[in-house]
């Protein structure tokens, strides 16, 4: 299984390629998730792992959709963000959104925000295969649809 870290910071596993752009923590790749396009494989990648990134990035739907163009068919993102009623989302002057449960569902066709205003995502899709909220985080885990 080939597992991209992205946002890895010190968190870094053995079997996946870990990326920072902070040289300090020696990811195996470090560059800017703010810049695109990303220098990864498009369609490389069967599992992509973001944890405590999605909310510092600048464009959500830019970063989504470069995590869509790297997954292979049928891909999974792994992501964890804080909740947005936990005084860390507020603590961390870098974060720029503040996520719920429904955060991802324009992604996801099969929701009703998702029939309403999944036209804004475009070209890319994802199923939800599980959003829970554990404590002052919240996890998700989306699978890659073709359009």
């Amino acid at each position: 299984m080939k597992i991209l870290n992205l946002g890895c910071g010190r968190k870094q596993f053995p079997d996946a390629l870990n990326v920072d752009r902070c040289h300090e923590v020696s990811p195996d790749v470090v560059w800017n998730l703010d810049h695109y396009p990303w220098p990864f494989c498009f369609h490389h990648y069967d599992k992509v792992i973001a944890l405590d990134i999605f909310e510092h990035v600048i464009d959500s739907y830019a970063f989504m959709e470069a995590i869509w163009k790297v997954l292979v068919k049928d891909g999974i993102v792994e992501i964890r963000t804080s909740y947005w009623q936990s005084p860390n989302s507020f603590r961390d002057s870098t974060h720029r959104r503040f996520c719920t449960l429904e955060t991802f569902d324009d992604w996801d066709d099969s929701t009703d925000f998702g029939k309403k205003y999944g036209y804004q995502t475009g070209k890319i899709k994802f199923k939800i295969l599980k959003k829970e909220s554990s404590g002052q985080e919240l996890v998700f885990i989306l699978q890659k649809m073709e359009v």
